[in-house]
């Protein structure tokens, strides 16, 4: 009997969650949590801009490698990623970023959509 090996990886597992219906535009993403853009040297254009981005920020907001590769594996590379940019952006409102994603990744289905929205909300002078 003949498998396909690619779904016994946990990448290819995180790449499957990654897709659907709420998959978010890169540009709404960005204009959600802008700061991650500040670290680059030029402006962010792709989902792999963002992470290499997400890369480099991570230790500076005190996610550890195991817990880095613990959230990639149980959201999928692109909502994790999405997350980390989340909570960058509120960096000065949560006291534990690394407690929080970890926190994040035990919620059953996340998805990052809510928390995009909440920032572009947050950000928009007209809905004070």
């Amino acid at each position: 009997m003949c498998h396909n090996a690619d779904f016994d990886h946990p990448e290819s597992e995180s790449a499957m969650k990654d897709e659907g219906p709420d998959a978010l535009p890169l540009a709404i993403v960005l204009k959600a949590a802008p700061d991650i853009g500040h670290y680059a040297a030029d402006p962010l254009q792709s989902w792999q801009d963002l992470t290499t981005m997400a890369d480099f920020v991570r230790p500076m907001l005190g996610i550890t490698a195991e817990n880095w590769q613990f959230a990639r594996q149980r959201l999928g590379d692109r909502t994790a990623r999405i997350a980390l940019a989340c909570i960058l952006q509120r960096f000065s409102a949560i006291r534990n970023p690394g407690a929080y994603l970890r926190r994040l990744t035990l919620v059953e289905d996340f998805r990052p959509g809510p928390m995009v929205m909440a920032l572009l909300r947050s950000a928009d002078p007209a809905r004070g």
